[in-house]
């Protein structure tokens, strides 16, 4: 990891970008709205020719305080797979900064400082997000009721005489692409949001929810996260099997995945959803294994398949570590 960092610099706008999409798909998932997966395994950023955005008051505020303190405007880019994400790089060498907007959660700017030894500091008045987990080797402060000249100072003031990285107009989109996609191995990895983080975002939201709304949407979350883990898993296999989707159509439905961690009920739903199991099946099933936490995945799955007759149970068919360690199982077209 720490020779990665060397190498690429600091993964901290990724970060950022990851603990937004959270944020976000939980408050639209808690308002019962629908939108676009606000936390996709890969992002694609298409630059913007003057977007009507970054002519709002607020953005044109934030941008000449940069400017104001040495920063040079650079590129518009809006973000393919998250729907209303969209940003605009600032470059003071060494330092990088970043306006952001999201119709959920505002407008907000980081201010990054990427160290030699692999270590990355990042300021920011977003909001909110620290409730949500970084990997190792990342110092984010939280600073919502900072100015940007305060920010600035604050980073100035941690970096000190440390050795700083640059980033420049032409390598920031392809190290934020990139990035993104591998801090998002590293979250999917841990297990993807966990019910501590969920539930921090949702104590500091000011509106009340109440403890029903609450479960429905975190595992509402959590089975979009098996969703997206299913597609990349099963397109990995087929790519490193060769397998050509119109020869095996049939093959394809009858896929389904086995991580190495998610929520139980969530993956009870996940299994119900593709036909595994039926609706009876499940309920039973979520009642048993809903207050079991210590048991795994694996062999949460291993009772279920082992419940059906032998000549019924899903048969394993491979075994991939991206998105996160997946096992994937074929079931048997009697079961559905």
């Amino acid at each position: 990891m720490e020779i990665f960092l060397q190498i690429i610099g600091s993964l901290a706008l990724a970060i950022m970008l990851i603990i937004i999409g959270i944020y976000a798909y939980i408050k639209i998932s808690l308002g019962k709205y629908t939108s676009k997966d606000m936390t996709p395994l890969i992002i694609h950023l298409n630059e913007d020719i003057n977007p009507n955005w970054i002519s709002k008051k607020n953005a044109v505020k934030i941008e000449e305080e940069l400017i104001n303190l040495g920063f040079t405007p650079n590129n518009t880019y809006h973000v393919v797979e998250m729907e209303g994400m969209q940003l605009k790089s600032f470059f003071n060498t060494p330092y990088t900064a970043v306006m952001y907007i999201h119709p959920v959660v505002g407008i907000w700017v980081d201010i990054v400082a990427n160290i030699e030894n692999g270590v990355e500091y990042t300021v920011t008045n977003a909001p909110m997000g620290g409730e949500i987990k970084t990997p190792p080797n990342t110092e984010k402060h939280w600073l919502k009721d900072f100015s940007i000249t305060d920010l600035f100072s604050k980073l100035k003031n941690i970096v000190g005489t440390q050795k700083i990285k640059a980033l420049n107009s032409t390598s920031f989109r392809d190290y934020f692409e990139n990035a993104y996609k591998r801090e998002m191995q590293w979250k999917n990895k841990n297990g993807g949001v966990s019910f501590e983080e969920f539930m921090s975002v949702v104590e500091n939201d000011p509106k009340n929810y109440n403890e029903k709304d609450m479960m429905v949407a975190y595992i509402k979350t959590k089975k979009q996260e098996l969703l997206k883990w299913h597609d990349a898993a099963i397109k990995e296999y087929k790519e490193k099997e060769n397998l050509q989707e119109n020869d095996c159509y049939d093959i394809f439905d009858s896929l389904f995945i086995v991580p190495s961690k998610t929520d139980n009920i969530a993956f009870i739903y996940y299994l119900r959803d593709l036909y595994f199991i039926d609706e009876q099946h499940s309920k039973k099933l979520e009642e048993k294994y809903k207050e079991n936490k210590t048991i795994t995945i694996k062999k949460l799955f291993q009772e279920i398949n082992e419940g059906f007759s032998p000549e019924l149970r899903a048969e394993y068919k491979f075994n991939t570590d991206y998105p996160i360690d997946i096992e994937i199982f074929e079931m048997k077209k009697e079961n559905y």
